[in-house]
């Protein structure tokens, strides 16, 4: 009796323990789009969540449309336009313009927050891509493909939204994808992020240079920009409408972050980079001995330097260029992404050459 009374205890407990595994593996065991912060608590990724990736990746690639169309049927539309040599500035304008754009956005997204440089970023592209489909001659087409590359530097900040949709714990799923994570399955779900903006770019990158030798091919070259506008458009609309993030990232009343920011260094980096590159532009169609080469280079290097000068010594509150960024663990930090992204767009320049 006493012997069965035993088992009956054991079993019960056995069943009990049972029931706590089981209990304790469902809670180990979120949904997929369920996530946990730091703190343990779910957060849920909504389909509006997926949505608004999905947006922001296309803004970031659509944003680079222009550049490997642009470069397969250049040279025979300066031709047509009646100016050769014009093609030399074509794509220039656009990756200079970007450069600027891009700095700008970049560290002040921080204090205003992405949206409205997102906003502003694609109603620039918009309006780049109407001048540039209406252009009659090369001084329209360049001004529309400055004015596009400028607004592509402010949707370039996309990459910096994606991850913040996110709990902290998991944004640097969002920014790249790793094979070493502790939630498999998660980082499965997750990593996708990456590789829609990788994806949109990708695509482009491949079929630009086809659709654009085409385009000039059949006489309609036009359709490439315009296009390019309803993309945008439908991409501007969709932002406006779902992507609503935290007004100030960094939770910085806007009086104050107007007032801290750095007036100086963009008064140098600017007017630097864009001399240093007409510059460089230069050297591609007229001797190096040309003063047209030479001061440029001469007056935007003397100004990037100064620039660099300037964020190292002063006390401004919201450097463009802090230079802990650069520092960090013996530069290393920065320079090897730097070094990457070079690598990684390699085979842009394959696919350009071979079309």
């Amino acid at each position: 009796m006493a012997a069965e009374e035993v088992d009956h205890s054991n079993v019960r407990a056995l069943s009990l323990e049972k029931q706590d595994v089981e209990r304790i593996d469902i809670v180990a065991s979120p949904p997929p789009t369920v996530l946990q912060n730091g703190e343990g608590e779910c957060v849920i990724i909504t389909w509006k969540t997926w949505f608004v990736i999905f947006v922001l990746s296309s803004t970031f690639g659509l944003s680079f449309w222009p550049v490997p169309a642009t470069a397969a049927l250049q040279s025979k539309l300066a031709i047509q336009f009646g100016e050769p040599l014009s093609s030399t500035w074509y794509v220039p304008a656009y990756t200079t313009a970007n450069a600027i754009g891009f700095l700008i956005a970049g560290a002040n997204s921080d204090l205003f927050g992405r949206r409205l440089f997102l906003l502003f970023g694609n109603i620039c592209c918009c309006v780049g891509f109407i001048v540039t489909a209406t252009a009659g001659g090369s001084s329209q087409f360049t001004a529309g493909l400055a004015i596009t590359g400028f607004g592509g530097g402010f949707c370039q900040i996309a990459m910096c939204s994606i991850p913040e949709l996110l709990p902290n714990k998991f944004r640097h799923i969002g920014i790249c994808k790793s094979s070493r994570i502790p939630l498999d399955e998660l980082a499965d779900h997750l990593s996708t992020q990456k590789g829609l903006s990788d994806g949109f770019v990708f695509v482009i990158v491949i079929i630009g240079p086809i659709v654009g030798r085409y385009a000039i091919d059949s006489g309609g070259w036009k359709y490439i920009y315009w296009g390019g506008l309803v993309a945008q458009f439908i991409s501007l609309a969709a932002l406006f409408a779902f992507y609503k993030p935290p007004k100030h990232p960094k939770g910085i009343p806007w009086h104050e972050a107007i007032k801290g920011l750095d007036y100086v260094g963009s008064a140098l980096i600017i007017p630097g980079v864009i001399l240093a590159l007409v510059g460089i532009i230069n050297t591609t169609y007229k001797p190096s001995s040309n003063p047209t080469v030479i001061a440029p280079m001469v007056v935007g290097f003397i100004m990037i330097a100064a620039f660099g000068w300037w964020e190292t010594v002063s006390s401004v509150p919201h450097k463009l260029c802090p230079p802990h960024l650069f520092a960090s663990h013996k530069g290393r930090e920065f320079t090897a992404p730097f070094i990457v992204a070079f690598i990684v767009t390699m085979f842009y320049y394959s696919v350009n050459i071979i079309w």
